[in-house]
């Protein structure tokens, strides 16, 4: 008998003492917890609180936090307002992750989606002075919002020629118009083109597909750079095959020019400019043309462009007389000239020109 209530007296010890244990932890956690109780907002049509007036007071960087379910995507209005002076500082967290943060003081009114799941928000006093005081009051509603989905998409143009180092617009468009889903743009390789909120840069010569993405749909444009402009004074060369280097079988090219007195070209793709004009260098690889249009210039070309231009001026065109052409750089050139203005003085003086691509610019006369 003594035994048996030994046992007895051992066994209620033992109950008494995981008991105990078990409150210690209940304590522990519910401490730790958010204070307010859970709310859940049903998938209704209208509008409802979430919290209706919520009401507290934090210290010098003291934090309180209150938990929510939304049970289906919401449309949510957090307004919250201070009745001190300090600032504060508004976060909600899903699964651990900050989803929205604001800070502010005074009143505030904030919309956004939320999708279904349970939150945390924490109220923070955010002020940067010691000693603040936060009194404060809000009110969440959340209208359900059905999630709407994008069922078509469709690019423009789908095939896409570019000159190297140009920039060019690709427009995306979706529908439903009031699809909920993001989009963005991808280029399959980024060594040719790349691609920014439909912008494409052309890069180097080959073949890319820039990619555009709404929701799950895709829409894909094939774009090729294939041209490039060259500048090269005559009798220079330049060996332009590197910039075949991402064109899969680039070593392979047929090169040729549509104007061999002026410009020739290599086997291995290197350019001679023979004549001032201008010639298309093509290189064929599988079946696609990859061109380089050469600008070439002698001093005669030049002289003459010359003429074109000052004749423009006040000066009597059948006494204009080039005496020399120097070049600084080969886009830039300066003529020394005469000529009798129309009140039959002869002016000296110098023109210098900036020639762009076969193109000519009045630069300054002095």
């Amino acid at each position: 008998m003594k035994i048996a209530k030994i046992f007895k007296q051992a066994h209620i010890k033992k109950c008494i003492s995981v008991l105990c244990i078990m409150l210690t932890l209940v304590t522990l956690f519910t401490f730790m917890a958010p204070d307010a109780a859970v709310i859940k907002a049903d998938a209704a049509s209208k509008s409802r609180y979430v919290f209706d007036g919520e009401y507290g007071s934090l210290y010098n960087g003291e934090y309180k936090g209150y938990n929510f379910t939304l049970s289906a995507r919401s449309y949510v209005n957090l307004w919250f307002t201070s009745y001190t002076d300090g600032d504060y500082l508004v976060e909600i967290y899903k699964n651990g992750k900050c989803v929205k943060s604001y800070s502010d003081y005074y009143s505030s009114d904030n919309y956004f989606y939320l999708d279904a799941g349970s939150y945390q928000l924490y109220i923070t006093e955010n002020s940067s002075y010691s000693e603040e005081y936060l009194y404060y009051c809000f009110y969440m509603t959340a209208e359900w919002n059905e999630f709407i989905k994008t069922k078509s998409v469709s690019i423009s143009p789908k095939k896409l020629n570019m000159i190297r180092y140009l920039y060019y617009s690709v427009k995306g468009s979706y529908s439903p118009w009031n699809s909920d889903q993001s989009c963005s743009w991808s280029s399959s390789n980024k060594k040719v083109a790349t691609v920014s909120g439909g912008t494409v840069y052309a890069r180097n010569f080959g073949k890319t597909t820039i990619t555009y993405k709404h929701g799950s749909k895709k829409a894909k444009c094939k774009a090729t750079v294939n041209e490039e402009w060259l500048e090269m004074g005559k009798g220079k060369s330049k060996s332009v095959r590197k910039w075949m280097k991402y064109v899969k079988g680039y070593k392979k090219a047929k090169w040729s020019s549509n104007k061999k007195s002026k410009v020739t070209v290599s086997k291995k793709g290197k350019i001679k400019a023979k004549k001032g004009g201008n010639a298309t260098v093509t290189a064929k690889i599988k079946g696609t043309k990859y061109k380089i249009k050469v600008f070439s210039y002698d001093k005669n070309t030049l002289k003459k462009k010359t003429k074109a231009a000052l004749k423009e001026c006040l000066y009597v065109p059948s006494s204009l007389k080039i005496q020399t052409v120097k070049y600084p750089d080969f886009k830039h050139c300066k003529i020394y000239y005469s000529a009798k203005t129309r009140l039959g003085n002869r002016v000296y003086g110098a023109w210098m020109g900036y020639y762009s691509y076969g193109n000519f610019y009045d630069y300054k006369v002095f």
